[in-house]
């Protein structure tokens, strides 16, 4: 677990772009299934978010549309 988040808190997709050593857009398109990424990315982002057990936050998602 990164030593910036408390253990109370959910990871966000910040904390999973900074484990994986990409930006947040390359997490957003792992999550959302783009085809834009290489295998070795894709896998590296979601071996993260399966480490730290992000889930998207809905509300943030709605704010979008």
């Amino acid at each position: 677990m990164p030593p910036q988040m408390r253990k109370t808190q959910q990871p966000t997709i910040n904390d999973v772009a900074r484990e994986s050593g990409v930006s947040k857009k390359t997490v957003s398109r792992v999550i959302n299934q783009s085809p834009l990424l290489n295998a070795e990315t894709r896998a590296r982002v979601e071996a993260v978010i399966a480490q730290l057990g992000y889930v998207p936050n809905p509300q943030a998602r709605a704010e979008l549309c």
